[in-house]
């Protein structure tokens, strides 16, 4: 009996150890509580570029890579813990791509999330073509020629034929299931000895469908004298080219994913182009150029937003490549299809723009190969992150010495130029100042030939004076080009008349345009002519109980002259003071809006510009309050101050530091407001965060206001802003509701140098007495006027 005991202790104590040991196998740390991971917002949308905010959650490490955007940049690709990663696009990028962020331990993937960006206008998506390779027997490997069970569709497959070189429908090797959206599996066609052909022949297109997108899911697998394996694709040995007869053939581009990064190394690969000319019918060829180690499935051809441009016309050629310098062979790398340089390059350049006016997106370096007079020898070195070094170490006319790395640097392409991303500012080296940059002499049709390199074109005429703007201006067949970066060219003042302008050339939707460089490449149209540049604001609103507004005037060239007003009348006017414009306004008495326009003008001149005045009509006793930004300020009841520009100490959770006033006896209050810039519209300016409710400023009464019967809110956002305001009303029964969201009905107009936002929401189904106006959502609100209506 004691010996079976002692068995059973010594098993015991076995067990023990043995859950103490794999006990010990966990990290306390890291599985202290349930893996999460939230992702915030789900879907990115940009209008025209710019940069917005992406809020990761979660409590373990975790990986973020872009999915088909290669113009997409993020400023964190992986991290521990909840992060803010900025996400930034180029201005100008029509795309859709997507955003993979994976959570992980040591254990492996836990749990992942994607969003979804989307960039400029996405032309909707019409299938043309599709093909999966079907899922009939392939055991025996037949040839293209020979394989009976193919499975297209679309609106141009029905006159599909097939044809190859060395290359059969097989369903071995790894299967792509899972490895994309849309992949088909089992069947693939394999791409045996070099070169072999795989061609698409007589796909139908129909009237118009001239921009495309071409996308399909391949692999690579070589083995290695070791018996591993080398999964990575490379399109420079995977040639993709398009032809309208079958003979006469050209090779596009194409990007691909990083799905050859992971099992089963299958990646999706996406090719934007546009048909210079339209055809009735498209064939498509991909080419291998190793042996046996390629596979291709699920091809798809759809309308959609076009990009390279193909000539398919017989004989048609291609503008000079260069020749053969290191910038003319990084162009024709990226043209190709190369996403990635595979070596290490250095070479001499000429920076050819100018970094201290960065006229283009923040962080471009544009450089081109010294005394070149060919096309094909103009890149921009493109990282945002580096704008301010960028601006602080280079000037049109450095010679550097550029270093770029192996499998590190991208090669991408904006506004039709080739462009290097991923590459740091020791990468650039400055060797000598001031050397003389020759701008290619052209005419305006020829311009696109030499994207990315400066060129001058003669002979522009402009028929009236003006200011620049942050816009594009089209002379004649010459379009020029501004970006809101560049502010020491936007303001000044231009002539009529006819003569030269100077700029970087790029390609915008096809079109080619000149983007001058500094006033120098302008001089032709320098003005010295007086001039107004700016007024600030840039209108004036008015309750119908009146009041004075000021307004700035700043000019140029105009020593010894003054200025004159008119336009005003009845309970309207103004009175100069320098270059000061004070506007009068008079109660209204009437049931309508008082709306005016202000002339402002240098005597004796033709320079002039407007400014809307309105005052807001009088409401019926008791029925409506229109309470304007002016109204917000001059009401302060409390101790918190109104900054301008900034928010103080102003905290969202403690109400003691919320600014609050009084408008027609009822008391308001709110956190996170301020006065706005004059650049915003110089209303009240209201903080947002879509994910920190710290961050998300709120206005809200205090003061019970019966039977809201709607609220309405017209906002300001500069003209040059891609985004309009976002936020959520929210009405209630009781002080500050968080809840009840009610959506409004949005108009937009522009009005001198602004987006003028009206949205009216419409609180008639409900008995609700308090609202709260709260900015959830990313980006400031810039508020003039709060105008409520009770039943």
């Amino acid at each position: 009996m004691k010996k079976i005991n002692l068995f059973k202790l010594w098993h015991g104590l076995l067990c023990m150890l043995m859950t103490v040991s794999f006990i010990a196998c966990v990290d306390d740390n890291e599985d202290t509580e349930a893996p999460y991971l939230e992702v915030n917002p789900a879907t990115l949308t940009f209008e025209n570029g710019g940069t917005q905010t992406l809020e990761i959650s979660t409590n373990r490490t975790w990986k973020a890579s872009v999915e088909d955007g290669s113009w997409m940049s993020l400023s964190q690709t992986e991290g521990e813990g909840s992060a803010s990663i900025q996400v930034s696009v180029p201005e100008g990028t029509v795309g859709e791509a997507k955003i993979n962020i994976v959570m992980s331990n040591r254990s492996g993937i836990l749990k992942s999330a994607t969003v979804a960006v989307k960039a400029g206008s996405v032309a909707e998506s019409k299938l043309i073509y599709h093909e999966t390779a079907g899922n009939a027997d392939a055991s025996q490997k037949p040839y293209v020629s020979n394989y009976q069970g193919w499975d297209k569709s679309g609106d141009g497959a029905a006159t599909v034929e097939y044809a190859g070189s060395n290359t059969s429908v097989r369903s071995s090797g790894l299967t792509n299931t899972d490895a994309y959206e849309g992949a088909s599996g089992p069947n693939i066609i394999f791409f045996g000895s070099s070169p072999a052909t795989f061609d698409i022949r007589k796909i139908t297109l129909a009237e118009g469908q001239t921009h495309l997108k071409l996308t399909f899911g391949a692999s690579r697998s070589k083995q290695n004298e070791d018996k591993s394996y080398d999964n990575s694709f490379t399109p420079e040995t995977f040639k993709l080219a398009v032809s309208s007869n079958g003979t006469s053939w050209k090779e596009i581009s194409y990007e691909k994913n990083k799905g050859d990064a992971d099992r089963p190394y299958w990646i999706l690969a996406t090719a934007q182009f546009s048909l210079k000319k339209a055809t009735p019918t498209l064939y498509i060829r991909f080419t291998a150029m190793e042996s046996s180690v390629f596979r291709l499935d699920d091809i798809t051809l759809s309308t959609g937003n076009g990009g390279q441009e193909v000539d398919l016309e017989e004989g048609s050629s291609t503008p000079e490549e260069g020749g053969g310098t290191a910038i003319s062979r990084i162009i024709k790398l990226q043209k190709g299809g190369q996403t990635q340089l595979t070596e290490n390059m250095e070479f001499e350049a000429l920076v050819c723009g100018d970094p201290k006016v960065n006229n283009a997106s923040a962080g471009t370096l544009n450089l081109m190969t010294p005394d070149a007079t060919t096309a094909n020898e103009g890149i921009v070195l493109y990282n945002s992150k580096l704008h301010a070094q960028i601006k602080e170490t280079f000037a049109l006319g450095d010679k550097v010495k550029v270093s770029l790395k192996a499998n590190k640097v991208k090669l991408g392409a904006y506004n039709g130029i080739t462009q290097v991303t991923d590459w740091e500012i020791s990468d650039v080296t400055v060797v000598s100042h001031k050397n003389t940059v020759n701008p290619i002499l052209t005419t305006a049709d020829k311009l696109a030939e030499y994207a990315g390199m400066p060129a001058i074109v003669k002979d522009v005429k402009i028929d009236a004076p003006g200011t620049w703007e942050a816009k594009t201006y089209t002379f004649g067949n010459v379009t020029v080009f501004f970006n809101k970066n560049a502010t020491s060219l936007i303001g000044q003042p231009y002539k009529a008349g006819s003569g030269s302008i100077t700029g970087i050339v790029t390609v915008f939707k096809e079109k080619a345009q000149l983007m001058p460089r500094n006033l120098e490449d302008l001089k032709d149209f320098a003005s010295s002519e007086p001039a107004i540049t700016e007024v600030t604001p840039h209108s004036l609103s008015f309750t119908e109980a009146g009041g004075e507004q000021s307004i700035k005037v700043t000019l140029q060239n105009a020593e010894g002259k003054s200025l004159k007003v008119s336009g005003l009348s009845g309970i309207l006017s103004a009175q100069i003071n320098g270059t000061t414009v004070t506007v009068h306004a008079k109660a209204n008495n009437t049931g309508s809006a008082v709306k005016q326009t202000l002339s402002i003008q240098i005597d004796g001149t033709e320079s002039k510009i407007e400014v809307p005045v309105t005052v807001a009509a009088k409401a019926a006793a008791g029925t409506k309050l229109v309470m304007s930004g002016f109204d917000i300020t001059k009401g302060k009841d409390g101790s918190v101050e109104l900054p301008t520009d900034g928010y103080n100490t102003q905290n969202t959770q403690d109400a003691s530091t919320w600014y609050s006033w009084t408008y027609n006896s009822i008391q308001f209050k709110g956190a996170k407001i301020c006065i706005a810039n004059e650049k915003n519209g110089g209303g009240i300016q209201l903080q947002g965060n879509a994910s920190d409710a710290k961050k998300q400023g709120f206005i809200f009464n205090a003061t019970k206001i019966e039977k809201i019967q709607s609220i309405e809110i017209t906002l300001r956002v500069a003209a040059s802003s891609n985004y309009a305001p976002a936020y959520h009303l929210y009405a209630g029964t009781s002080e500050h509701p968080n809840t009840n969201t009610i959506e409004p009905a949005s108009s937009m107009k522009e009005e001198n140098g602004f987006k003028v936002y009206t949205h009216t929401f419409n609180l008639s189904g409900g008995e609700y007495d308090y609202f709260t106006i709260k900015n959830d959502k990313a980006g400031a609100l810039y508020i003039d006027a709060i105008i409520i209506t009770k039943k």
